[in-house]
C-alpha cells in the first residue's frame, strides 16, 4: 500500500480492455515522470492479499482515475470498485475519468442498455439458484445482491460521469495527459489542506468538548432527573459526578443528531418538573441554548464566518429558528429567541431583521409575502423613522436604504450580537430582481450585516420543522417560582 498517499493516485480499469489498448501503461509512465505513484491492482495486491479489501481502499481514496470502457461497465469487479467510489462522499471531486473511444455513457438509451445487461445477469443467476435450490448459499446471494445494486445505481453514476468533460482518449495521449496531471496535482494540494483542516477540526472538537464538560458540571445535580430509559436508549453515562463521565457525555453530545439531543433535553426538563426541581429545570433550559450553537454543523458556521463582509451567504438553513442557532455559533454565544404569537408562534433570533415579515416557521418567507414591497416597507418602518407616507414618496428608494443602513449601523454599536437578515427570494423574475437589488443596496451601505438566503430544499425544511417544534416546546415551557 502507498507510503505517501498525498503523492499517490489509484486507477480503476478493466484488464480485458488494457490488454487490447494499454492506456494505463502510458498513463503510468507519465505519472512516474511527474512524481505521482499510480496504484494498480496487479502491483499493489500481493499473494494471498484480500482483493475485496483493496477495492474498498480504492473506493475510499481521495483521488481515483477511472478508465471507462464497455468492458469496465460490464465487469463485476470494476463495477464493485465504482460503487465503492460512489458510496464515499465527494464522488464528483475524487474521480478523474478517461472515457475510451466507443464507450456508451452519454445518453439515457445507453444508460438503460447497461441497466438491462445487469438485470439479465441478475435474472439468469436467480434462475440457476432456483433450479438448484441454492437460494440459501450466502456467497451466491452476495453476487445476486451486487448485480441488483449495480442495476439500481448505474444510471445515477453514469449520469455524473457522462456530464464531466473528460476529454477524449486521443486528446489525453496527444497532450501527454497534461490536463489530467494538472487536476490530480490540484486535488493532491487540496487534500493536504483538508488534512490540515481536519487537524484543526480535531483540536476544535477537543476544545468544544471541554466547554461542554465544564458546563455539565453545573447540571450535575439536575442530571438525576433524566429518565433512566433515555440514558440506556442513547447510551448515556449513569451519572456525571466525575470528569471522565462528563467528558464521555460531552463526546456523545457532539456526535448526536440535533433532534435527538432536543428530545433528551425535553425529557430531562419534563422529568425535573415532575419532581418539582424547578431550579434544576431552569439550568437545563439555559443549557439548551448554550449547547445548540456549538454542536451545530461547524462547516455552516465556518462558511458564514469566512465570507467577505460584502458577500451574501447561501447556507443549508431553511428556518429562522435554526438561523439563530447558526448565528449564535458565529458569535460564540447562547441562542436567544423571541416568541411571536401572531406568526404561528415562531421562534426568531432577537436581532433577526426579518422578524416581522409574515411567514410560516418551516418555509422562510412565503411566496405571497416575498414581494419586495414587504421587505422595503419593513426596513423603512423599522429603521428609517419615516411614518408619513406623503413624505416617504418624496425620498428616493436609494436614500431610504441609506437611512435604514445608517440606523442599523447605530443599532449594531450597542449590540454584542451580529445583526443578520434572513431572506428567501421570490420565484417570479421581476420581483426576484427587485429584491436582489434592494438586498445588494442594503449590503453595500451596511457591509457588516450578515445576509442569509434560506434553502428551499424540502429535506432540510422537514428536518428543521421537527427541530422547530421541539425547541418551541422547550422555549414555551413555563417554570413558575
Amino acid at each position: 500500500m502507498p507510503k505517501n498517499p498525498s503523492l499517490s493516485v489509484y486507477v480503476s480499469y478493466a484488464w480485458a480492455t488494457e490488454r487490447q489498448n494499454p492506456v494505463v501503461e502510458k498513463l503510468e509512465a507519465v505519472c512516474r515522470e511527474n512524481a505521482i505513484d499510480l496504484l494498480r491492482d496487479n502491483k499493489e495486491i500481493e499473494y494471498l492479499d484480500s482483493i475485496d479489501q483493496y477495492m474498498r481502499e480504492l473506493g475510499a481514496s481521495h483521488c481515483i482515475i477511472i478508465v471507462l470502457s464497455d468492458n469496465y461497465l460490464r465487469s463485476q469487479y470494476c463495477m464493485f470498485e465504482l460503487l465503492e467510489i460512489h458510496k464515499n462522499k465527494d464522488f464528483h471531486n475524487r474521480v478523474f475519468p478517461i472515457v475510451l473511444e466507443g464507450t456508451k455513457i452519454y445518453s439515457a438509451e445507453e444508460w438503460l442498455d447497461h441497466t438491462q445487461y445487469w438485470e439479465k445477469k441478475s435474472k439468469k443467476l436467480q434462475k440457476k439458484m432456483k433450479k438448484g435450490n441454492l437460494r440459501n448459499i450466502n456467497e451466491v446471494n452476495y453476487d445476486l445482491n451486487l448485480y441488483n445494486e449495480i442495476r439500481d445505481s448505474i444510471v445515477k453514476v453514469m449520469s455524473v460521469l457522462g456530464n464531466m468533460n473528460s476529454l477524449t482518449e486521443q486528446v489525453h495521449i496527444e497532450t501527454n495527459f497534461t490536463a489530467l496531471i494538472d487536476k490530480i496535482k490540484e486535488r493532491q494540494n487540496n487534500t493536504i489542506n483538508h488534512e490540515v483542516n481536519d487537524e484543526l477540526a480535531k483540536n476544535r472538537r477537543e476544545k468544544v468538548c471541554r466547554e461542554i464538560a465544564d458546563k455539565l458540571l453545573q447540571t450535575k445535580e439536575a442530571y438525576t432527573g433524566l429518565d433512566e430509559k433515555f440514558k440506556k436508549e442513547y447510551q448515556l453515562p449513569g451519572n456525571i459526578d466525575n470528569e471522565v463521565a462528563r467528558s464521555e457525555l460531552a463526546n456523545i453530545i457532539m456526535d448526536m443528531y440535533i433532534v435527538n439531543l432536543l428530545k433528551i433535553f425535553d425529557a430531562w426538563m419534563t422529568g425535573l418538573l415532575a419532581l418539582e426541581k424547578k431550579e434544576s429545570a431552569r439550568t437545563v433550559k439555559r443549557f439548551v441554548y448554550f449547547i445548540l450553537p456549538i454542536v451545530f454543523d461547524q462547516e455552516v458556521i465556518d462558511t458564514i464566518s469566512s465570507k467577505s463582509q460584502y458577500e451574501v451567504c447561501t447556507v443549508p438553513v431553511a428556518t429562522t429558528t435554526v438561523a439563530e442557532i447558526v448565528m449564535a455559533g458565529v458569535d460564540g454565544r447562547p441562542a436567544q429567541y423571541i416568541l411571536q404569537e401572531d406568526l404561528h408562534a415562531e421562534l426568531c433570533g432577537e436581532n433577526n431583521l426579518t422578524n416581522h415579515l409574515k411567514h410560516p416557521p418551516n418555509l422562510g418567507m412565503s411566496g405571497v409575502s416575498q414581494h419586495v414591497k414587504v421587505v422595503a416597507d419593513h426596513l423603512v418602518n423599522e429603521y428609517c423613522g419615516i411614518k408619513d407616507l406623503a413624505k416617504r414618496k418624496t425620498i428616493t428608494s436609494e436614500r431610504l436604504i441609506q437611512r435604514a443602513a445608517g440606523e442599523l449601523q447605530r443599532l449594531s454599536k450597542y449590540s454584542s450580537r451580529t445583526l443578520y437578515c434572513v431572506y428567501q427570494l421570490p420565484e417570479d423574475t421581476e420581483n426576484r430582481q427587485h429584491c436582489i437589488l434592494l438586498l445588494e443596496a442594503l449590503k453595500k451601505d451596511f457591509p457588516s450585516l450578515i445576509m442569509m438566503e434560506l434553502s428551499d430544499d424540502e429535506a432540510v425544511e422537514d428536518d428543521e420543522y421537527e427541530t422547530y417544534h421541539l425547541l418551541r416546546k422547550i422555549h414555551t415551557t413555563k417554570i413558575e417560582d
